[in-house]
């Protein structure tokens, strides 16, 4: 007598065609990695961190997370074997609601088993700040979307095959159903209540579903200046609270592979703001795609990540500005072929109508003219921004070949009396509704004193420059001073012994905020401090210290 059951064979077949799906869902998961590993011209996928050994996370999270994943190497390999057992259990005893359910049950609990085991091995892991990584550190411990799918494919597969086995014809009378209520709920239940909890757990663990963002809302510190401000720390965007303290609040990436923050700036509302992310690319200049996405706070300093704007961008966003009429402008850097750590172009864009400019080199602020712009709207025609022109630019190599011959002693009485440097750079203007590509086609705005090099940020309300200035000889002889047309430059901020890292202003124009670094004598590594420009002097508060960097920020 057959083993098999005597219903008719078509729905067995067509519950056997689930349960042999899951079973080839398993075996590609279990095997594919090493097919695709030995396929010639396969390029290593994913995205990891790397690190010098060094301190790291408690040793026992390390070691279970260790014994986790060999754990979930074993389940991974038996699942292939639970699947088969219940397709077989399904294809003997389909017609029974016990060997259904357990068929199900068991596909399911393993499949469970799996997904907690890699859960519990990702959330151990841990990467220092500072690591190199490919990916969203973030991403790197949390459970993507393709392994989810993997992971819950079978489960969902098997409990369609027994759902479907379940649907055998039987005999009955016309006009009687074969499944009346009772039955249907006493035999497919615990099968119902295992679809439910695996698409709960789905969900929660994919943490995925960003929710679209609220309304922008800004709130003021007590003095009405901005309470929260935008920072990148490292390469991750934060919001610091200026009146309370406490630690930063970090923002996710927007994507696994776009990850590292790199300029951000206010948008025309207040509350919202604009970011640009970059892949990390060879770790400088080379190999890099920009995306710009828009920033929503609320009134609490809650921040969400919201929409992408325009397309991608090749190479790395230094800077952006938002006109008043809400035009988006960027700028962004593109590496020397062969050679990643520095710049063969520069460029300064709009994203709608798109439109670019473009000059040869880099025109940032430092040394290596490798920072930002300074980029930002005069007026709904003009953009303002830091370049070093050909001439400026001669003139430094000569003078860089001139202190090369020169011993220790000459080399700092030259820099320190700036004799040989030449322009440090220009703060320049150009009409974006002029016709021609040529970025130094534009009018200069202020030329940055001898000896030193900063930036020229616009003041709102008026057509002053807030500039800043670096010394060359030294890290720490730093100012920032206001300049208005025809008129002599009024000192507002001293560093006073620590670096100007970077510096922005509030919406009104009457406050400065100052990234400082090397402040420990204060307290603290790092510290923000707000500069009010209506005081002579400009009275000068520290408002935030930390032991994070601050490279760039939005107020």
């Amino acid at each position: 007598m057959s083993a098999l059951p005597s219903a008719a064979p078509a729905w067995r077949s067509r519950a056997l065609a689930w349960w042999w799906a899951a079973f080839a869902v398993v075996a590609v998961r279990l095997a594919g990695p090493r097919l695709l590993a030995v396929l010639p011209g396969r390029q290593a996928g994913g995205g990891g961190c790397a690190w010098f050994a060094g301190e790291t996370a408690e040793p026992w999270k390390w070691e279970l997370s260790g014994l986790l994943s060999e754990v979930q190497a074993w389940v991974a390999m038996g699942l292939p074997v639970v699947v088969a057992l219940g397709a077989w259990l399904v294809a003997a005893r389909g017609e029974r609601g016990w060997a259904r359910i357990w068929a199900a049950l068991a596909v399911v609990g393993a499949v469970a088993v799996d997904y907690a085991l890699l859960v519990g091995q990702l959330r151990l892991g841990w990467t220092p700040e500072g690591a190199d990584c490919t990916a969203a550190p973030d991403a790197v411990h949390a459970v993507s979307a393709g392994q989810l799918g993997w992971t819950f494919a079978p489960a969902v597969l098997a409990l369609a095959g027994a759902w479907e086995a379940g649907r055998a014809p039987r005999e009955h009378s016309p006009g009687v159903s074969p499944w009346p209520a009772s039955r249907w709920s006493a035999s497919w239940w615990p099968v119902s209540t295992a679809a439910v909890l695996g698409v709960v757990a789905v969900l929660v663990a994919a943490g995925t579903l960003r929710l679209p963002p609220g309304e922008p809302e800004q709130s003021l510190a007590p003095d009405g200046t901005p309470r929260h401000t935008l920072a990148i720390i490292a390469d991750r965007l934060a919001v610091l609270d200026l009146v309370e303290g406490g630690g930063p609040r970090m923002l996710a990436a927007p994507d696994p592979a776009f990850f590292q923050y790199t300029a951000i700036t206010r948008d025309t509302r207040p509350g919202g703001y604009l970011a640009a992310v970059s892949t990390a690319g060879d770790g400088a200049f080379g190999g890099r795609s920009s995306r710009l996405y828009r920033i929503v706070m609320d009134g609490d300093g809650g921040a969400a990540v919201g929409e992408q704007v325009g397309g991608d961008l090749a190479g790395m966003v230094l800077d952006l500005a938002v006109s008043p009429r809400g035009e988006i402008a960027y700028s962004r850097v593109v590496a020397v072929p062969g050679d990643t750590l520095s710049v063969a172009t520069t460029f300064v864009g709009l994203v709608a109508p798109r439109r670019e400019w473009s000059a040869t080199g880099a025109h940032g602020a430092g040394r290596a003219h490798t920072g930002p712009l300074g980029l930002h709207w005069r007026d709904a025609g003009t953009l303002a921004f830091h370049a070093v022109p050909p001439q400026d630019r001669a003139t430094q190599n000569r003078a860089a070949q001139d202190r090369a011959t020169q011993d220790g002693a000459a080399q700092e009485q030259a820099a320190q009396a700036g004799v040989g440097r030449g322009g440090a750079g220009r703060v320049l203007a150009l009409d974006v509704t002029r016709p021609g590509s040529d970025l130094l086609a534009a009018r200069e705005l202020h030329a940055l004193a001898a000896g030193g090099d900063g930036l020229g940020l616009g003041v709102p309300g008026s057509a002053a420059l807030a500039v800043s200035w670096a010394g060359d000889h030294t890290w720490h002889d730093h100012r920032i001073a206001i300049v208005e047309p025809g008129a002599r430059e009024r000192p507002v901020f001293a560093s006073g012994g620590a670096t100007l890292q970077t510096f922005t202003l509030d919406r009104s124009g009457r406050h400065l905020l100052v990234s400082l670094a090397g402040a420990r004598a204060r307290g603290a590594s790092y510290e923000l401090v707000r500069v009010d420009l209506r005081t002579a002097g400009g009275a000068a508060r520290v408002v935030w210290q930390s032991e994070h960097s601050m490279s760039t920020l939005a107020w």
